[in-house]
């Protein structure tokens, strides 16, 4: 299988979950798929999240890539194999929150500006066990509001935009702003 070239983060969530028996979640950026159209991935024209299944089913753990949808920023989650959801930003809109089960662990998502409000912050606490965020762009203002709610909320986070890394997750090297 041709696999398409991106730029990924691998978090290994063995550290903080040793009993888990599924050890990786890659977070791929923006870069990667860039623009995908919905429609054109159901009626089979483009493959660009079912290649992101199989890649998921490789790795035999947990992918997210990040992508531009006609909704806006949008995020794919496929887990060994299958394309489990697609998570639109919802600020402003009803704010339904996304939880996903990783082997024992729990992690919430945040797709770009979701990652601002603190009230989506205040409804992951006690529902999850760290953040995956990715955003079209972490500079230093960004990160240090995302820091601030992570924070406030007792909930880790790993916020990529595919080229700056925000995390407060430790053992996790910085790739960017934040560290």
């Amino acid at each position: 299988m041709d696999y398409f070239a991106f730029d990924e983060l691998v978090l290994s969530v063995k550290p903080y979950f040793p009993e888990d028996d599924v050890s990786d979640i890659v977070v791929i950026g923006y870069k990667a798929l860039g623009a995908v159209e919905l429609e054109k991935e159901l009626t089979g024209e483009t493959d660009s999240l079912k290649t992101l299944a199989a890649l998921s089913e490789s790795r035999r753990g947990t992918v997210i890539a990040a992508f531009i949808s006609e909704n806006g920023a949008s995020a794919a989650v496929a887990h060994k194999g299958r394309l489990y959801d697609i998570s639109d930003c919802s600020f402003g809109k009803a704010g339904r929150l996304k939880v996903f089960r990783h082997g024992r662990s729990r992690f919430g998502l945040l797709v770009d500006s979701d990652a601002l409000n603190a009230h989506m912050w205040e409804k992951l606490r006690g529902w999850c066990d760290f953040v995956i965020s990715v955003a079209l762009k972490v500079d230093e203002d960004f990160a240090e509001r995302v820091g601030a709610l992570s924070a406030a909320a007792l909930l880790p986070v790993l916020c990529t935009d595919g080229e700056n890394t925000f995390c407060t997750l430790p053992r996790v090297k910085n790739t960017g702003y934040g560290g």
